[in-house]
């Protein structure tokens, strides 16, 4: 006996997978750059923002995701995309943080020719900075290279050349000062024991420098600051005060650390005892604008013995 199913008003149809279109129509529709209030005109906002990026249908497996499986290069892609339109069509869009963020995007998909690209949003100085960057950054992502240590290698020098870059962007800074028996080179001294002295002694001081503005010059590189000194009592009376001299060093390689000492400066022997401020004071002689850094360390004179 034959038999029917039961009609129905709609067939049942299982779906594994929609069209691309219908993918495009109900996919979540995140804001992006471009979509920001103060960005581009709403007309233009909403026609970027249902354009699906051409490359987009061509990809293999294209599924409900919108992406391939285990395909991450292709959100990166439209990342890219969007951050381009958002710097060069878009107000105030070409900043300086837009520039870096899209070659970072460009770093991580190996593309080190527009990673390298000059920041036009940036001056020289942190335009260079941030290409050594990524380049020493693409060199560790790049899985072409097949010996570790010499990527390491590569790496480490694009990272320090940038450093170098930007640390004649940073203020001068006077990282370490303090009484010494003697010093030899950056790190090397004999520290004094206390910082107490007695009326008529001398004492040296060591001072560590932070970011001084390197020069370059036809022989070398030239660091050239001016280094002056004053010492105050306990009612901030100035006791002695020595006006600047000048410290250059040039040297043929450029050097990574810097260091200077001052002394020895002799204490009158009619001192009485008491509490008494050093403050060293140091100006960058090579800065479009002079900087100056100054640090005050406390020392004590004591009562010379009976006798001695």
């Amino acid at each position: 006996m034959n038999r029917t199913l039961p009609k129905r008003e709609a067939p049942v149809i299982a779906r594994t997978s929609m069209s691309r279109e219908e993918i495009a129509l109900n996919e979540p529709k995140y804001p992006s750059l471009t979509q920001l209030p103060h960005a581009v005109p709403g007309a233009v906002q909403t026609s970027y923002q249902q354009n699906i990026p051409p490359y987009v249908h061509n990809i293999p497996n294209y599924g409900v995701s919108g992406y391939g499986a285990g395909d991450w290069q292709t959100p990166i892609r439209q990342a890219i995309e969007q951050l381009r339109y958002a710097i060069e069509q878009t107000p105030n869009g070409r900043t300086l943080s837009n520039e870096m963020k899209l070659r970072t995007l460009e770093t991580l998909l190996g593309n080190k020719a527009e990673a390298a690209r000059s920041i036009q949003s940036a001056d020289k100085t942190v335009s260079e900075f941030f290409r050594h960057q990524v380049l020493g950054l693409a060199t560790l992502l790049d899985d072409t290279i097949p010996d570790d240590r010499g990527r390491y290698v590569s790496a480490a020098y694009r990272f320090n050349e940038g450093l170098v870059e930007l640390q004649n962007l940073c203020p001068l800074k006077l990282k370490k000062v303090l009484f010494v028996e003697n010093f030899f080179d950056y790190g090397q001294y004999v520290p004094h024991p206390t910082n107490e002295y007695k009326a008529g002694e001398s004492f040296l001081v060591y001072i560590e420098l932070e970011n001084p503005k390197v020069k370059k010059i036809p022989d070398g590189f030239d660091v050239n600051v001016a280094v002056s000194y004053e010492i105050r009592d306990e009612n901030a009376n100035v006791i002695i005060k020595h006006d600047a001299d000048k410290a250059q060093l040039i040297t043929v390689s450029r050097k990574r650390d810097y260091n200077l000492g001052v002394g020895p400066i002799k204490l009158p022997t009619t001192l009485p005892p008491g509490l008494y401020q050093l403050k060293i004071s140091i100006i960058d002689l090579n800065g479009d604008a002079l900087q100056c850094a100054d640090e005050q360390i406390p020392f004590r004179v004591i009562p010379a013995l009976a006798g001695g």
